[in-house]
């Protein structure tokens, strides 16, 4: 499957522009998780049962086949074109990084969505470990989350789509991670940890999707094209390690997970600043 999947997003994106760019990573988004949350399980019971140093060299081993798959299956591409002069009014690329709609998606979509993320993949496992379970039984919410992206969330995103503008679907998802994160924090517990879990992978399933599609809408976006693509990935992994950080010092300062209820307040903010600075460029765009 996931052979599959490369080979038919490398073939759609080499036959495609930049406006499709959202319609082909939507495409793979879902098994990109799926693949990602299912190897967490599967590496936390081979941990449990095959122990750290196995579990290691066949993840290796994995790595080093996908390289090959990679090289062997996946078409070269075509040469850039070379560009003998730059037009005197070239987009400026500091003003695109610059740009206040630029700054409100990342800060205000991407960096909450990014966070959610980081809750399940880093704040589980330490909270788990505080009550001294297992990593094959914390496992159980990445694989929660994995299933809820692709039979919940994914679904509902193709239901709304439509009935809702990307805006809409971009808040109705940061509320749906704004609530997962304060239950928890609420009533602490792992009952609660898994039902905030499901809740993270359909806010994902709805939002991680939809926000490519709202990113790549702007026109700062399709005026720098590749470039903006780039930067859009370079940021996600930033925003991972920065996750990392956060729910670590989270954790470190409170282990019971009362604090969580600082990340649920600010995700919820984040989507009502940004539904606020949408509306005002609409209103701006058509005066």
């Amino acid at each position: 499957m996931v052979v599959n999947k490369l080979w038919d997003f490398a073939a759609e994106i080499e036959n495609s522009g930049y406006s499709e760019f959202s319609h082909t990573t939507k495409q793979t988004l879902s098994s990109e998780y799926m693949g990602a949350m299912a190897g967490a399980v599967i590496g936390a019971v081979m941990y449990d049962k095959l122990g750290m140093t196995t579990a290691f060299v066949l993840s290796a081993a994995v790595l080093v086949l996908l390289f090959i798959l990679i090289r062997v299956l996946l078409p070269a591409g075509e040469k850039p074109l070379k560009h003998t002069h730059k037009a005197k009014n070239e987009y400026s690329f500091f003003r695109f990084i610059t740009s206040k709609r630029i700054l409100m998606y990342l800060f205000l979509l991407m960096m909450p969505f990014v966070f959610g993320e980081y809750f399940i993949d880093q704040y589980s496992p330490l909270y788990a470990e505080s009550i001294s379970l297992s990593p094959g039984a914390v496992s159980w919410t990445s694989l929660l989350m994995t299933l809820a992206i692709a039979y919940v969330g994914a679904p509902l995103l193709r239901v709304l789509t439509g009935r809702l503008n990307t805006t809409a679907l971009c808040i109705l998802s940061s509320m749906i991670l704004a609530t997962s994160l304060s239950l928890f924090a609420l009533f602490p517990g792992m009952a609660t940890l898994f039902a905030a879990s499901a809740l993270v992978g359909v806010s994902i399933g709805i939002g991680k999707n939809i926000i490519n599609d709202e990113y790549s809408s702007y026109t700062e976006t399709q005026k720098y094209k590749n470039s903006a693509v780039v930067y859009n990935f370079l940021h996600d992994s930033l925003f991972g390690q920065i996750g990392i950080a956060v729910f670590t010092v989270v954790h470190n300062l409170s282990p019971n997970g009362k604090y969580i209820i600082v990340m649920g307040g600010f995700t919820a903010i984040a989507a009502i600043i940004y539904l606020v600075g949408a509306k005002k460029h609409r209103e701006g765009s058509q005066t």
